[in-house]
């Protein structure tokens, strides 16, 4: 019985990043122009069409163990030097001082969201309610009665520093509707605020730019726009039906003519779906009920994946209605 050690392969060496920012920038492009050889007929909408449940769709992700397969950065090199892409150009062209370093990697630290997210206009209630408590705070140093001046009392100085700080969060933020433009027009009828020139002044200027800019969507009682887009998009659906359900006797082939009819019914179809309804913010609760619900049923038989589920999601959660 061979009780030694098996003899491991050296690791690889690490892929230049450049390298795989150039593979897949080539990637995308010879599959696009490869999709327009193969589906000429389809258009601009040839890249769209993925064929699977064929040999190289199992090399991917039905041979067991699929997840231990060489990665794509393991070929990468191999594939630019075959097709002669000189990727190697780019390693002192992208580190330009005007170019975005391209060696650095993904930090995964993202801004903090505000505490009122997703409400709509969450930064101007959450640094309206920040000026709020500030005031409160300085007021009860002024009747603490401890010192002759509030300014003698220790934080006094921090309070207000931070105070002018929520002051011009508060007039830089952008407010969209009728919660954001109240919680500014309060602040003006405040003692703190409307005594004091500057900080009037500058909240009354950002309520007045805001007024000025408002978006309709957020006031007028016109329909949903999600409704229409939905109610597309069901027509749609149900003419891909039909396209499917349409045509040949069970045992024969199906004409070249009913396949191109699904093919485009299918592209109509989800052109609607991530075109606009993946993009469409619902308005209203109605809106918000519609698209949840029409979310379920369409990936249920479409079988469709959770990034789609999840696009939805995030439309619902960026609802003024909410």
């Amino acid at each position: 019985m061979n009780t030694h050690s098996p003899i491991l392969p050296p690791a690889a060496e690490p892929v230049e990043r450049i390298a795989l920012l150039n593979y897949a920038t080539w990637l995308f492009y010879e599959r696009r122009l490869l999709c327009a050889e193969l589906y000429p007929h389809l258009g601009s909408g040839a890249e769209r069409f993925i064929l699977g449940e064929n040999v190289a769709w199992d090399w991917h992700f039905r041979e067991p163990g699929h997840r231990h397969l060489p990665q794509p950065s393991t070929r990468a090199v191999t594939v630019l030097d075959m097709v002669g892409v000189n990727w190697r150009e780019d390693r002192d062209r992208l580190r330009d001082a005007d170019r975005e370093p391209v060696d650095l990697p993904d930090t995964v630290e993202r801004p903090a969201l505000p505490r009122s997210w997703p409400r709509v206009d969450a930064e101007v209630l959450d640094a309206a309610s920040d000026l709020n408590n500030l005031d409160a705070a300085q007021q009860a140093l002024l009747n603490d009665g401890e010192y002759g001046d509030a300014v003698d009392a220790p934080g006094y100085s921090e309070l207000e520093r931070q105070r002018d700080a929520a002051i011009k969060r508060v007039a830089s933020a952008r407010a969209r509707s009728i919660l954001g433009l109240s919680a500014k027009a309060r602040l003006l009828q405040t003692d703190s605020v409307g005594s004091c020139a500057e900080p009037f002044d500058l909240i009354a200027r950002s309520l007045a730019d805001d007024l000025a800019g408002v978006e309709g969507r957020y006031f007028s009682h016109a329909p949903d726009p999600i409704l229409a887009v939905l109610a597309a998009c069901q027509e749609a659906d149900r003419a891909y039906d039909v396209a499917l359900n349409t045509g040949t006797p069970p045992g024969e082939n199906d004409p070249p003519e009913a396949l191109e009819r699904r093919y485009e019914a299918h592209d109509a179809l989800f052109a609607i779906w991530h075109g606009k309804v993946l993009k469409t913010v619902p308005c209203t609760r109605d809106g918000v009920k519609a698209l949840a619900r029409y979310t379920v049923d369409f990936l249920d038989r479409q079988g469709l994946d959770d990034e789609d589920a999840r696009t939805a999601l995030g439309l619902i959660a960026r609802s003024p209605a909410l």
